[in-house]
């Protein structure tokens, strides 16, 4: 009887043993699953990397969906193999066709792509060439006076454009002159004492190679006074408006 109760005692005790071994095993395993491993596949776990391991990962990454708030509910956020993760822009400006005289901007997202250059008051597409040609708009002109009559010639400004003066060729056909240009009924230009324009075949010139410009939207005149009784004045210009 007492050899039974020993044989047991002792089952009880292995038992416990086994029992306790096993808990322990099972909860090792579930910890490792639940905590620290990824699924593969559906018979292959694969421990969860630290960041500190570093780049070229190629196992162990847990594929957690990037949710976005809407004010309500958690939607998943959209995106696309190509383009990567979509984005709201629509509060961005876009498809403005460029124009001079573009408005002043109060905010940073009103964006002028295209290069520009700030008047004062408003900005205007920044002009430029590759080669010394004049611009789109082109004034250029001879013009011969009646007898003893001052020349006027008058380039006509237009809003958001400048008119450019690079060279002119002016004589009377006998006697002398002089020769005056204003930007807006303001002088910029005349001939000085003593450097008058001489009769033919002689002539006065002047050239400017950036442009004699006038201001925004400004009419030029250039005049010449008279050569006397009975002459006339010519006057050549090459010039532009943009």
């Amino acid at each position: 009887m007492k050899q039974k109760l020993l044989y047991g005692l002792s089952a009880l005790a292995v038992s416990m043993v086994i029992l306790i071994s096993l808990t322990a095993i099972g909860r090792t395993a579930v910890t490792d699953l639940a905590g620290i491993a990824v699924a593969q596949s559906g018979a292959l776990w694969k421990n969860v990397r630290d960041a500190a391991v570093g780049d070229n990962l190629t196992d162990g990454i847990m594929a957690s969906a990037l949710m976005m708030f809407d004010g309500t509910n958690f939607d998943r956020a959209r995106g696309d193999i190509t383009n990567g993760l979509d984005v709201d822009v629509t509060r961005l400006a876009g498809a403005v066709t460029p124009t001079d005289a573009f408005s002043n901007p109060t905010n940073a997202l009103n964006v002028f792509s295209l290069g520009g250059i700030f008047n004062g008051t408003t900005w205007d597409r920044w002009r430029g060439q590759t080669s010394p040609i004049q611009g789109v708009t082109l004034l250029n002109s001879e013009t011969t006076s009646a007898a003893d009559t001052t020349l006027t010639k008058t380039l006509t400004g237009v809003a958001g454009t400048r008119i450019h003066i690079y060279k002119l060729k002016s004589n009377c056909s006998a006697g002398a002159s002089s020769l005056s240009i204003t930007d807006n009924a303001v002088g910029i230009y005349s001939t000085l004492a003593g450097n008058t324009i001489p009769q033919v075949p002689r002539s006065y010139d002047e050239t400017w190679p950036t442009g004699l410009t006038i201001s925004t939207g400004s009419n030029a005149v250039v005049s010449i006074l008279t050569c006397g009784a009975g002459n006339t004045s010519t006057l050549t210009l090459e010039a532009d408006q943009f």
